[in-house]
């Protein structure tokens, strides 16, 4: 028999205060990989939820904010709003959720009521929001989320911006998606990137200086389907991975490709992203044949993702989606999208000329009637 001393020490868990952080402490101890939220704009596994949550409870620490201090949220349901229903606690404060219906009159009584310090909020719900940017008593907070921060890979330019977002994203894989100038390739290397390749030349001179930093590199092939920009030629895929083969330090980690019509859902641009899908399948054919098998493969950027004669694949490249921007008006009836930012500018000075007056430079422009 058991004694209440052994049922304990044998069966601790059935004895702890089970709150709402410490059932998420213990499910991203023991559950790390299990899917935590599943949502339309995020879903994270029980670790990365937890980790965030404690991201942002140090951003809350470091704005002065201490045990028993009430910070409000002032938004509606979204899966940012759960992470900061746990860091508001974690942190020691106490939360005040206030109905997203709310008139920003009754927001303002309830801030002033609660004495909040802080205040989460969805910028879209002001009719005013100067009006608590201003409020020196509490200090305003739009509640964004860096979307990339749970991707494992992440599409770059070229180098300069691989180098410039790792500040922010130290263990993201960094996919160059435009192959690279040969003057670049040193700090490829060096940046541990992901180029992408499609010529020979470039690949020859990647694999010379991978040996040189005694260095495996990773590569992306990219294959033209009817693109008629950068990538290989379909015609020439079996070659071309019979010579990539013979580079020691370089190892193919994913193939991709590029539609060119997929914004565009008319009959006939329909079966050309049908006839691209056709030819890139048969071009992962031909190059695996060679290769062996290639862990990633990826054609959808923006618009494609939505298009029904498209492929995923292992991954997609939404790009300027990713802040709330529709790639083609045809996706507004698809996909519901909100602008995450905007440019802003100023009016420094408005003249007014009669007509038959050169402007600017090398009098490039004159007008022909008189204008302001």
């Amino acid at each position: 028999m058991f004694n209440d001393h052994n049922e304990k020490k044998i069966n601790k868990f059935n004895f702890e205060n089970l709150s709402p952080v410490n059932f998420l402490k213990y499910a991203a101890r023991v559950f790390p990989d299990e899917v935590a939220i599943k949502g339309t704009e995020l879903s994270l596994t029980y670790k990365d939820f937890y980790n965030i949550c404690v991201e942002v409870t140090e951003f809350i620490r470091q704005r002065n904010v201490k045990n028993g201090d009430k910070i409000a949220i002032f938004a509606r349901n979204s899966s940012t709003v759960l992470i900061l229903h746990y860091a508001i606690i974690l942190a020691g404060a106490v939360l005040v959720p206030v109905n997203a219906m709310f008139s920003t009159t009754m927001l303002t009584y309830i801030l002033n009521k609660t004495d909040s310090k802080m205040l989460f909020a969805d910028r879209d719900l002001f009719d005013n929001i100067s009006v608590f940017e201003k409020n020196k008593k509490v200090k305003f907070f739009s509640i964004e989320f860096n979307v990339f921060r749970s991707s494992k890979y992440l599409g770059i330019a070229d180098v300069k911006e691989a180098a410039l977002i790792r500040r922010i994203l130290p263990d993201t894989n960094f996919v160059i998606i435009y192959q690279s100038c040969t003057q670049d390739i040193e700090a490829v290397v060096s940046g541990n990137y992901i180029p992408s390749v499609s010529n020979l030349n470039f690949a020859e001179r990647l694999d010379k200086e991978s040996k040189k930093q005694s260095k495996k590199c990773r590569i992306h092939i990219e294959i033209d389907t009817g693109f008629g920009r950068l990538g290989v030629n379909t015609q020439e895929c079996l070659a071309f991975a019979k010579k990539i083969k013979s580079f020691k330090n370089l190892v193919v980690e994913g193939i991709f490709m590029h539609y060119c019509c997929a914004d565009s859902f008319i009959e006939s641009d329909l079966k050309f992203t049908e006839l691209q899908t056709t030819k890139f399948k048969k071009s992962v054919a031909e190059i695996e044949s060679v290769l062996g098998k290639i862990p990633y493969k990826h054609a959808c950027a923006g618009a494609a993702i939505f298009n029904q004669n498209a492929a995923h694949f292992d991954m997609v490249r939404p790009g300027y989606m990713l802040y709330g921007y529709y790639p083609s008006e045809a996706l507004k009836d698809k996909v519901l999208l909100k602008p995450s930012l905007k440019f802003v500018s100023v009016i420094v000075q408005i003249n007014e000329y009669n007509k038959n007056t050169s402007i600017s430079y090398n009098r490039t422009f004159v007008t022909k009637r008189k204008i302001r």
